[in-house]
């Protein structure tokens, strides 16, 4: 289980679906074991990574139709977000928006705070997708309320931050923007000075390359070329560190 969702995470689809198939059919065949929710929801991701969206989508739908009555909060929790991935790869943003929001009611029926910071960080970048700023500007605020209530978990904080930036950018704030996008890749290099293992490294090192990558285009979109470039080598150096 632990060890095929650990492949997903660094996108070795292929590779993790002989690890989850056999967690899941261990699972069912185990009396009193839980249900492999990580397992089948890692799967789903694995499949839509692969480009079997189709595929995906109905392991969810089966998956939907055997928990739903249960009221497993934590479980729909994970499927609502997880299929919300495989939309949004697909670039179905209404039903990944619809999706984001049902994930973001379970985490809060929960007061699953670090879920709460993830999903509505995700749900704002959909709504950004759609040109939907104000309720993009919601989402992003109630990702970094969230993340609040457990203020020793920074993992989201940098990531939510840029998309507070971009949001503020597209609404016509540029200092609010700039401020925002200095604030997360501060915190990203902090971050980095202190990962715990490699894996943690590497989720962050994609985090900061869409942080800078932001500010970099923010920056070219104001005409301050000089500072853009200055940017791309300030991520460079942390790449190389």
């Amino acid at each position: 289980d632990l060890y095929g969702t650990g492949l997903v995470e660094l996108h070795k689809y292929k590779e993790a679906l002989g690890p989850l198939d056999e967690a899941i059919k261990v699972a069912g065949k185990t009396r009193g074991a839980a249900y492999p929710t990580i397992a089948i929801t890692a799967k789903i991701e694995a499949l839509s990574g692969l480009g079997e969206n189709k595929e995906a989508l109905a392991l969810a739908d089966e998956d939907l139709r055997r928990v739903s009555d249960y009221h497993l909060a934590g479980h729909l929790y994970e499927l609502y977000q997880t299929r919300a991935g495989v939309y949004e790869r697909m670039g179905q943003w209404d039903q990944a928006v619809s999706d984001y929001g049902q994930a973001v009611q379970y985490a809060k029926q929960l007061s699953y705070w670090r879920g709460l910071t993830q999903v509505d960080g995700l749900l704002a970048t959909a709504y950004l997708h759609q040109g939907a700023l104000q309720p993009a500007l919601t989402a992003i605020n109630d990702a970094i309320a969230a993340n609040q209530q457990i203020p020793d978990e920074l993992y989201f904080v940098p990531r939510d931050l840029a998309i507070k930036a971009e949001i503020m950018a597209r609404l016509g704030d540029r200092k609010s923007a700039i401020t925002l996008y200095e604030k997360s890749a501060d915190m990203l290099d902090a971050l980095l000075s202190r990962v715990p293992t490699p894996t943690v490294e590497r989720l962050l090192l994609a985090d900061l390359s869409k942080v800078y990558s932001g500010y970099f285009e923010f920056l070219c979109d104001q005409g301050r070329t000089s500072d853009a470039f200055h940017v791309i080598e300030r991520a460079r150096g942390r790449v190389e560190a």
